[in-house]
């Protein structure tokens, strides 16, 4: 937490502009940029063309890698990095940010306007980019992503749980529905900051990231934490990127 705080002082001119532009919330861009690649650290030295057409090779997801072979080769035919430097994960994640080809071919975005999407070794790119895919994904800048809670006595979870969970994120499989804080707190489920006066929070509804039996500490989470479940569809990666967040 010390250096993103460090980064985001040091970087928070840029970073509110790139926030301002697409209406989302500056210390959520130092937050992935930390998780995704330890601060533009670790991206990764595989090649990503060979790395994805080892993976299209591979029976079980050929369809999946092939599709991101193809994304990767237009990345690298419009000029954005030269081949020496299109490296990243060994399942194909590249840059400082982590996109897949077909994330890049998406969302990458130009901050600086040299004409290249750089998400290896230039963070205006890097930020506008991360910034550009929270907001096609629907983030609600002002908003909380949720919360940490104390569980003062033992929960039916399972009487909770919604009728239909939204299909293509398997984490939503262990949220509840959403419960105003006034009902989680009949409960015996209180935030463990006080949050009633504050109107981003008391008025809105929250689900509970289902903990295990036991667990005294848990998460109530609202609209921007399944935003940042469309990034990685991960509860403890979203719910690290919120405290983070919100450290900073």
């Amino acid at each position: 937490a010390k250096a993103a705080r460090v980064h985001y002082k040091e970087n928070q001119a840029l970073l509110e502009r790139i926030a301002e532009r697409y209406q989302i919330d500056a210390p959520y861009l130092i937050a992935f940029w930390a998780l995704e690649s330890n601060f533009g650290r670790l991206q990764g030295n595989f090649s990503i063309i060979r790395s994805l057409a080892t993976l299209a090779h591979d029976p079980r997801r050929s369809a999946f890698f092939t599709r991101e072979l193809m994304a990767a080769l237009q990345v690298l035919d419009e000029g954005h990095v030269p081949l020496d430097e299109f490296v990243g994960g060994w399942a194909g994640a590249m840059g400082q940010n982590q996109f897949m080809p077909s994330s890049f071919l998406n969302f990458a975005q130009d901050f600086d306007g040299d004409g290249k999407k750089n998400i290896w070794s230039n963070t205006a790119d890097v930020w506008a980019s991360i910034a550009y895919y929270l907001s096609e994904n629907k983030w609600q800048a002002g908003e909380s992503w949720g919360m940490s809670v104390s569980i003062a006595e033992p929960v039916e979870f399972s009487k909770l749980m919604p009728m239909s969970v939204t299909p293509g994120c398997r984490a939503l499989r262990h949220h509840t529905r959403p419960l105003s804080l006034v009902d989680w707190s009949a409960k015996g489920i209180v935030p463990a900051v006080e949050q009633a006066a504050d109107p981003r929070v008391s008025g809105r509804k929250y689900a509970m990231v289902v903990p295990q039996a036991g667990e005294t500490v848990g998460y109530l989470v609202g609209k921007n934490f399944r935003t940042i479940l469309s990034y990685n569809c991960a509860n403890k990666y979203a719910v690290s990127i919120g405290l983070l967040a919100d450290m900073i």
